[in-house]
């Protein structure tokens, strides 16, 4: 392709061949059509994604320059990935790649999220990872979750919530339909030292020294003779503060 002349010039590229195509049907465990998103990753490019018909199809298409392996992935409508799959794409064809959940060898994992006391710990996030990859669900009321269709293999889990710690717990999903019991602990995070140091140097102006505590944290025992007050921060959610006052001048070098 030769373009000649000045000014500005228009550029005919043909990238069909380079396009391939992939269509097929997701159906659920029950059969039924799924509802969700189809994502492809193809090699260095980003990924194509795609919802999914309220028939249970789906048809997308990617840049495939070259014969690779790609990986088709199925999410749920909240973008947790449900399933992953390898399939080989030729560049200017076809493939059809069907995606029944209801086929699929998998293990359930269930369990209850507890605090160093034994205590229930509730509105927990459940961080999973399978060999595909990590997702997340939430815990229960009663602290306790169930989590279905994860790929066999290795499991690793964790809980977490503000003002606490997760600990992680491992196990290996080796058979289909396998229910494996998770029981994660959460650990209270200890209130850190003083976070804020509010102070004038204006002559005769008070010197306040604050506190500040992050949703879930206690008060400390050597700060309970202080009345803390609570506030609500878009970004920080709620937090504790408190402060006292600094009366005289002092010398910090004394």
């Amino acid at each position: 392709m030769t373009i000649t002349g000045a000014g500005p010039q228009v550029l005919d590229l043909n990238v069909a061949p380079l396009l391939a195509s992939v269509r097929g049907m997701v159906t659920d465990v029950d059969g039924s059509p799924y509802a969700g998103d189809v994502l492809i990753r193809q090699g260095p490019f980003p990924a194509s994604r795609v919802t999914i018909a309220p028939d249970g199809s789906y048809a997308i298409k990617v840049l495939a320059p070259t014969t690779e392996l790609s990986v088709v992935e199925l999410h749920d409508p909240s973008g947790v990935l449900v399933a992953s799959e390898d399939v080989y794409l030729v560049p200017g064809t076809t493939t059809v790649h069907d995606i029944a959940l209801g086929t699929m060898p998998s293990a359930s994992v269930q369990g209850i999220v507890r605090d160093e006391t034994g205590s229930p710990v509730a509105g927990t996030q459940i961080w999973y990872c399978s060999r595909i990859g990590c997702s997340y669900a939430t815990g229960g009321a009663d602290g306790r979750f169930t989590i279905d269709r994860v790929p066999l293999g290795p499991i690793s889990m964790y809980a977490a919530r503000d003002g606490f710690v997760g600990v992680t717990a491992e196990a290996t999903a080796t058979t289909d339909g396998q229910v494996l019991d998770f029981d994660l602990l959460l650990r209270r995070l200890i209130a850190p030292p003083p976070t804020n140091v509010l102070y004038t140097l204006a002559e005769a102006g008070k010197r306040a020294v604050g506190f500040k505590l992050s949703q879930g944290m206690d008060v400390p025992e050597e700060l309970s003779a202080f009345k803390f007050a609570r506030q609500k921060s878009k970004l920080a959610g709620e937090i504790r503060g408190t402060y006292f006052v600094i009366k005289q001048e002092h010398n910090p070098g004394v």
